[in-house]
């Protein structure tokens, strides 16, 4: 990044600090010089008041006067006497988090700012938590994101983070954080009737690749080749042509009825049309399975003392996750986490149904959308009264909990890597422990076969060496 973007990136941050009421987290890593950030608040707080009451908390001591350098010896700049003089006299006071923490002196360090400098353990109740969160402005400063899920809980509970360097932010949780992947398998009985409707459907479109010979011309039998402005109706006539199709068949010869059947036209514009509807039907079959529910239930025991997030490929089947680990474990462990919600009424921590209290509406129930849904279970889940997310493929990327355990539900779901590079304000302690269940011998278990890794990805149980399975037309259209 060079300077001049640089320079444009603090700015930006800087805005977005004070339009968030002056509190926010800053993840600055290097080249960045993370001193300019601290030096722009600090300027832009006591131009507007003046000299007040300012606390700086560094990770370690020798930063003091690193800091203490940044601030008096910038060049051409008049703000540098000044800033010396607000040292000495401690209206700005830098000290270690040691110090702060050992002195116990944090209700007496609190007052108009507090900056944490490179401080990677903040605990609730600790001295320096209660400096930060009893301050009226506070800027939590990191050139890189700090281990523990603890620290990142007390540190965004209270100022969360800015957007403004979110590009390196996630880079580095790509990179950084190790995963360990297992393989679930499940089978569809063959004595089932969802047995005989997937066979149903891979009949039909491997049938269909048959006939239209590749996926490409399919399309074009439905909505033609618009590069060579060929209409669907003569791709459609002209492949009816070529596999023996005319006007005048004789219909009651049975080969002219079966090519007919076939080929004519307008059967092949409707199959064309058709088939993409039981390739979207196909992959329901397969993501929403509930054979995998009984799977689900069986890790989430296993991981009962651990959060977890669970990504299925639609809403629909998320709530019944949702539903079925509520049911089977007997109580409310598992909150939905999707915009696929119905209303429900509203209530407070303490159970109470949430009535209008002014307005045209007083005394009314006041009902919860899917947003505010969300926003509730995330609480719920931050306060450990559930362990258990249940969301679907384009989760709202506001979700902010810590995570120990993540099960994705369908290999055709994102992978655990766009999830995390999605989701920037989740967060992980240590090694991410994943689940990805799939339908054995279906296009699941072949999306499987091809899967990138990155190199702190570790699939334990790689289905490279399975049995080769029948191609089913491994096509998948995506909702």
């Amino acid at each position: 990044m060079n300077n001049i973007k640089a320079g444009e990136a603090f700015e930006q941050a800087i805005f977005h600090w004070r339009d968030a009421e002056g509190r926010g987290t800053a993840l600055i890593p290097p080249p960045l010089n993370d001193l300019v950030m601290v030096l722009g608040v600090l300027q832009r707080v006591f131009n507007k008041r003046g000299g007040v009451g300012t606390t700086i908390i560094v990770n370690v001591y020798s930063e003091r006067q690193k800091i203490i350098d940044f601030l008096t010896t910038q060049p051409e700049e008049e703000n540098n006497k000044e800033f010396k003089k607000f040292i000495d006299d401690r209206t700005i006071k830098i000290l270690s988090a040691d110090y702060v923490n050992k002195m116990n002196t944090g209700i007496y360090l609190a007052n108009t700012l507090c900056i944490l400098y490179h401080v990677s353990d903040i605990h609730e109740d600790t001295p320096v938590h209660k400096v930060l969160t009893r301050s009226r402005f506070s800027l939590i400063v990191w050139n890189k994101l700090p281990k523990g899920a603890a620290t990142l809980q007390a540190a965004y509970s209270t100022a969360p983070l800015l957007k403004d360097f979110e590009e390196q932010q996630l880079a580095e949780l790509r990179t950084s954080t190790p995963i360990e992947e297992t393989l679930i398998d499940v089978s569809i009985p063959e004595d089932t009737d969802d047995y005989k409707l997937l066979e149903y459907y891979n009949d039909y479109i491997a049938t269909s690749l048959n006939i239209f010979g590749s996926f490409e011309i399919m399309q074009q039998c439905r909505l033609g080749n618009l590069a060579l402005n060929i209409s669907a109706a003569q791709i459609c006539d002209s492949i009816a042509r070529e596999n023996g199709w005319n006007e005048h068949l004789n219909m009651n010869d049975n080969m002219s009825s079966q090519i007919d059947e076939l080929f004519n036209p307008g059967n092949l514009k409707e199959r064309a049309s058709e088939t993409y509807n039981k390739i979207r039907l196909r992959m329901q079959l397969l993501t929403d399975y509930k054979g995998k529910l009984d799977v689900i239930l069986k890790l989430t025991q296993e991981h009962k003392d651990k959060n977890i997030l669970i990504f299925s490929k639609r809403a629909e089947f998320a709530k019944k996750i949702t539903n079925y680990l509520n049911e089977m474990s007997g109580d409310i462990v598992c909150g939905d986490y999707h915009d696929q919600l119905d209303p429900i009424v509203g209530r407070d921590d303490d159970g109470n149904v949430i009535r209008y209290k002014t307005g045209k509406k007083k005394g009314e129930i006041r009902y919860f959308g899917d947003r505010s849904q969300r926003f509730y279970n995330q609480k719920l889940i931050n306060e450990g009264k559930i362990h258990i997310l249940s969301a679907n493929n384009a989760p709202d990327k506001d979700l902010c909990c810590k995570v120990d355990v993540v099960i994705i539900t369908s290999p055709i779901c994102e992978s655990i890597e766009s999830f995390i590079y999605r989701l920037s304000n989740i967060y992980f302690d240590g090694k991410i422990i994943l689940y990805t269940i799939f339908v054995k011998n279906s296009i699941e278990e072949q999306k499987l076969q091809n899967k990138p890794v990155s190199e702190t990805h570790v699939i334990v149980n790689n289905c490279e060496n399975r049995v080769e399975i029948v191609n089913n037309s491994d096509y998948v259209i995506v909702d």
